[in-house]
């Protein structure tokens, strides 16, 4: 995989527990050989995206839409991309998504001050915890723009 571009849009809403986003992610490869999810099989091979947030709302991939019914899609903290959907060369991911404001620092923070009543979001994005913000292919072989 090379040439790895992130296009990464947030919903920020007063008051909220969660926020909405979208990731567009685009990729090259230079063969598919990606193998899709098997449960019990050995995934080592099979192509993901990390995601530790609260709902997948739509994926598309290469303009074709992934049913999210599609089965071993979204397990643990994994998106797996099914290899039919992937092509030789430039890839385009686009997930729209929500995730969770965390309290512990580990991902994207919402503070509401009680001394002056405004509501404030910070993140550090940790390398770590990219992935419990938005979709993303959180690997240190990776580099992205």
């Amino acid at each position: 995989m090379s040439k790895v571009n992130y296009v990464v849009s947030l919903g920020l809403l007063k008051g909220g527990k969660t926020f909405n986003g979208r990731s567009l992610i685009e990729f090259n490869l230079a063969n598919v050989q990606s193998k899709d999810y098997e449960e019990g099989a050995d995934n080592s091979e099979c192509l993901f995206i990390d995601f530790k947030g609260k709902l997948i709302r739509s994926l598309q991939v290469n303009g074709r839409t992934v049913d999210k019914d599609t089965k071993n899609l979204w397990l643990s903290h994994r998106i797996f991309i099914p290899r039919s959907y992937l092509i030789k060369g430039k890839n385009t991911v686009i997930i729209d998504f929500e995730s969770n404001y965390v309290t512990d620092c580990q991902g994207f923070q919402h503070y509401k001050d009680d001394k002056d009543g405004q509501e404030y979001v910070y993140t550090e994005l940790e390398p770590d915890y990219c992935h419990i913000c938005f979709p993303l292919f959180d690997q240190p072989d990776l580099k992205a723009t």
